[in-house]
């Protein structure tokens, strides 16, 4: 298994209006207000140092929030959400259409019980 030595780590202050999206089936989203950013740097192995990585967490009002439904959906400023790693929307209203329309997707088997417990898809 390789290492992984921590370069450098900083905190840096996130623009007004920035927010942490969380939705559940069935609910509304939450956005909690991120304000500041935690930016990590990592050299990963031994034999070729130069290989790093790097990321940003969302620090939020909430000690350990990464969102309800453990994503670290971002809504900036400009209006623009991102979900790391995985999808960009220009709009919150084009985000929350497509969550609910995956959500749809992954608790159409579930029936009205599964539903009501809030079992199945989040995003």
């Amino acid at each position: 298994m390789a290492d992984t030595n921590l370069i450098s780590r900083t905190v840096i202050p996130a623009a007004p209006g920035t927010f942490l999206l969380s939705f559940q089936y069935g609910e509304e989203p939450i956005r909690t207000p991120v304000v500041a950013w935690l930016v990590v740097l990592t050299s990963y192995g031994t034999k070729q140092p130069d290989e790093v990585m790097h990321g940003a967490e969302p620090i939020t009002v909430h000690l350990g929030d990464s969102g309800r439904d453990g994503t670290q959906t971002i809504l900036f400023p400009t209006g623009q959400v991102i979900e790391p790693m995985c999808r960009s929307y220009d709009t919150e209203a084009d985000w929350l259409q497509d969550a609910r329309e995956r959500a749809d997707k992954e608790n159409a088997g579930l029936g009205d019980e599964g539903r009501r417990s809030g079992e199945g898809m989040s995003t």
